[in-house]
């Protein structure tokens, strides 16, 4: 099998192409990553068009997001449940033995809906959806976790294997770096290779490292309080000098306590899961 991701250009997708009709490989998952999450288009319209012309009639199925479908299908960003079912034609029309539309950008929906059409008609793939900025990466796993298991399933009894795979990386949430500053990082992939033990030791050794430095940061502030208000001893300021310094004084430690306190979240969290098993 196959699995097609992000091509910068049309030399090159004409390069995979004629790749792909020399070996015709049995199975291709193509993911036409074409549209960046801030909205903005990764590949010049020449490029595009040969990916719509030259690759997507080669692969056994190509799996869109909405913007993506959109600039495949030359149409507005602007989409309903009703719109996607009725692009689905469309979309195999352009030559691929299937599609996979994905909802996930569908807004005002609980669910997140994927549908799945070929020659056999529509299947719909629905999952609660997830509230996680640990997603980058979604489409990409997607697809090559299809790509690795059509060997062995038919497409469909693949593709819902694949969403399951996807929908437990994103509710198992990843690391706790991203827990703290809620940047987007990868799905987590190898979320089947831990046991919830494992995993339950690796979240609070993070929550541990996490902790380290902000002690070391607290007893830093905490000697610097020492030695300023022995200067106001001996200097006697004016009032607006203690003023502030009262002020950092309640401040720094709220601030200090708050990280404190989603650190020690992660290690209570774990520990939990370590004495009495039950996963995260």
């Amino acid at each position: 099998a196959v699995k097609l991701g992000m091509m910068a250009n049309a030399p090159i997708i004409e390069a995979v192409a004629d790749c792909l009709t020399r070996h015709a490989p049995t199975h291709v998952v193509l993911d036409p990553v074409m549209v960046a999450k801030s909205g903005d288009h990764l590949l010049a319209p020449e490029a595009v068009e040969a990916l719509r012309t030259r690759l997507v009639p080669l692969v056994s199925v190509v799996t869109p997001n909405l913007p993506e479908a959109a600039v495949l299908l030359d149409r507005t960003d602007n989409w309903t449940a009703d719109a996607m079912e009725a692009a689905l034609p469309a979309l195999l029309e352009l030559g691929s033995d299937w599609v996979l539309l994905k909802g996930g950008h569908l807004a005002g929906s609980t669910e997140s809906v994927d549908l799945l059409h070929g020659e056999a008609g529509t299947t719909a793939l629905p999952a609660p959806r997830i509230d996680t900025t640990n997603d980058h990466g979604t489409g990409c796993t997607l697809s090559a976790a299809i790509a690795a298991l059509l060997p062995h399933h038919p497409m469909k009894e693949a593709v819902r294997r694949a969403k399951s795979y996807l929908h437990g990386a994103l509710f198992m949430l990843g690391t706790a770096y991203a827990l703290k500053t809620g940047a987007h990082v990868r799905v987590d992939i190898f979320y089947r290779s831990f046991t919830s033990r494992q995993r339950a030791w690796v979240d609070a050794l993070g929550g541990i490292l996490f902790l380290l430095p902000l002690c070391a940061l607290i007893a830093v502030i905490s000697f610097g309080y020492v030695l300023e208000a022995w200067r106001i001893r001996e200097s006697s300021p004016e009032p607006g000098g203690i003023a502030y310094l009262y002020l950092l004084k309640t401040l720094l430690p709220l601030m200090a306590a708050n990280l404190a306190v989603a650190g020690l979240a992660d290690v209570l969290r774990s520990a939990r899961t370590l004495v009495c098993g039950a996963r995260r």
